[in-house]
């Protein structure tokens, strides 16, 4: 009934004599969905369900849609593929769940966004998302992430000087999972989300996680997004970046905002 309900709806085909807008009727089925889920729950379910709104803030939040594999990974208990799966089956109505795990989630229709990150229209049920909170925790999961992950010759091709054009984008793809990559790429841009007042103080301070995350990294993240061709959001990240924080930090910034602008088309010719 729901399926069927949504789908008019979306298709345009609303009962034109109801008094309701085409949104009314809408938040009514997205609180049906998910007020059927979390129905009499136990204990051990309260916990799926905790699970499910999680996942659901993370596909409202984040800048692109995932595959399934890769949104596992910023879950806070990075819980196997097949719970993913099995979590968002329960409400395949309103979140798109492809067959192949390489394809992306998202939800049905963009109106589910907007409801999910309107208190006054989904308070009720409990989903509401609160942007900056998980912001922060893309923001940390995405440093996390790259601090496991980024090494010089993410491709192995132990060949310094390699030319771009010479490298397949199948192996790039193998080398540079879908996660690793859209935490190269967006790490910056859910920091800037992030309210001040959620900020720890040592974020951008010297000898903070950034500072230290580009003393260790700063060159093995240069080299992976020239593979993923998105060297402009170094350009793009430093530049915020540089706006703020302590002076070691903001003098290494200014070095590599330098660097980058100077040496940019070799950067983006030559990864390694």
């Amino acid at each position: 009934m729901a399926n069927r309900r949504l789908r008019n709806l979306l298709e345009g085909n609303h009962n034109t004599e109801s008094p309701e807008s085409p949104e009314s009727n809408l938040d009514k089925i997205y609180r049906a969905v998910l007020d059927f889920y979390t129905r009499d729950l136990s204990d051990v379910e309260k916990q799926e369900d905790f699970f499910l709104k999680e996942i659901l803030r993370l596909i409202v939040t984040l800048f692109k849609p995932l595959p399934i594999s890769s949104l596992a990974e910023f879950t806070i208990s990075k819980r196997p593929v097949s719970r993913v799966e099995e979590c968002l089956h329960s409400i395949r109505s309103i979140v798109d769940l492809p067959k192949e795990h390489k394809s992306l989630i998202s939800p049905v229709h963009v109106s589910f966004y907007e409801f999910l990150l309107d208190k006054q229209r989904c308070g009720r049920t409990g989903f509401f998302v609160e942007p900056s909170t998980v912001h922060f925790h893309l923001f940390e999961r995405c440093l996390e992430i790259m601090s496991q992950h980024l090494h010089m010759d993410m491709c192995d091709f132990r060949k310094p000087g390699i030319l771009s054009i010479e490298i397949s984008s199948s192996l790039i793809q193998q080398s540079v999972e879908p996660h690793l990559q859209y935490a190269c790429k967006y790490w910056v841009n859910h920091l800037i989300q992030i309210e001040k007042t959620q900020l720890p103080q040592d974020i951008l301070t010297d000898g903070g996680k950034i500072h230290k995350f580009f003393q260790k990294h700063f060159l093995n993240w240069l080299e992976t997004l020239s593979l993923i061709k998105e060297v402009g959001s170094a350009v793009h990240a430093i530049n915020h970046l540089k706006a703020s924080g302590g002076q070691e930090l903001y003098n290494f910034l200014r070095d590599a905002y330098r660097f980058i602008l100077f040496n940019i088309q070799i950067i983006r010719d030559a990864p390694l």
